[in-house]
C-alpha cells in the first residue's frame, strides 16, 4: 500500500477512480479529457473518489491545482466518459468460465490438430517435424505418436501454388524508426 502511494500519490482504494479520471493509453481507458496525473491525484487526494467528486462538485474550485475553478465544469461534461473511464479500469472478479481446473492443465498437443492447423497457414517446416513425430513434448507428457492419416497433396494444385509470381514493386525497406512509425499511423 505504501509503495502505491508512493508511486501513484493515491491509496490502493482510489487507483481504479485515478485512471478514470486521468486515463491510461496503454489499456484503451480515455479518461476526462483535461484531467492528467496531478490534477487526479489532487482531486482524490482533495476529496475522494469519482461518486464523491460528482455529489459535491461546489467543492472542486476550493481545491489548490492549476484549473480547479474550471475543473466541475469539465468533470459534469465527461461524467459519461469518466464512469466509462471507471469500468474500463475496473478488473472483473467475477467472470464465469466455461473452462474448469483440470482442463487448464499441461496437455500432450494432438498431432492431427497439429497437422491441419499448420497445413492450413502453410508451416511448412512445422508441418515437415509433425509428420515425422518431432515436436515439442508438454513436460511431464509421454511422447506423442504420428499423426494417424497423411494428407496427399495434388501436384497439379501445388505447381500452381508455386508458380504464383510475387511482384515486389509495391514493398518499402523500413530502415530508420520515423518510417515504422509513418507507417503505424497509417494502419
Amino acid at each position: 500500500p505504501e509503495e502505491v502511494v508512493t508511486k501513484y500519490g493515491v491509496p490502493p482504494e482510489l487507483i481504479i477512480d485515478f485512471l478514470a479520471l486521468m486515463g491510461d493509453s496503454s489499456d484503451n481507458i480515455p479518461g476526462v479529457p483535461g484531467v492528467g496525473e496531478k490534477t487526479a491525484q489532487a482531486l482524490l487526494q482533495g476529496l475522494g473518489g469519482l461518486d464523491t467528486l460528482y455529489a459535491e462538485p461546489e467543492k472542486i474550485a476550493g481545491l489548490s491545482f492549476r484549473g480547479a475553478k474550471t475543473m466541475a465544469g469539465k468533470l459534469e461534461e465527461n461524467k459519461e466518459v469518466a464512469y466509462l473511464s471507471y469500468k474500463l479500469a475496473t478488473i472483473k472478479t467475477d467472470v464465469e468460465l466455461e473452462l474448469g481446473c483440470e482442463q487448464l492443465e499441461v496437455q500432450q498437443p494432438s498431432a492431427d490438430e497439429l497437422l491441419s492447423l499448420f497445413k492450413k497457414y502453410e508451416f511448412k517446416r512445422w508441418t515437415t517435424d509433425v509428420e515425422a513425430g518431432k515436436w515439442l513434448q508438454a513436460k511431464g507428457a509421454k511422447p506423442a505418436a504420428k499423426p494417424k492419416e497423411t494428407i496427399v497433396v495434388d501436384a497439379e494444385e501445388l505447381a500452381e501454388e508455386e508458380a504464383i509470381a510475387l511482384s515486389f514493386d509495391n514493398y518499402e525497406t523500413l530502415l530508420e524508426e520515423s518510417q515504422l512509425v509513418a507507417w503505424i499511423e497509417k494502419l
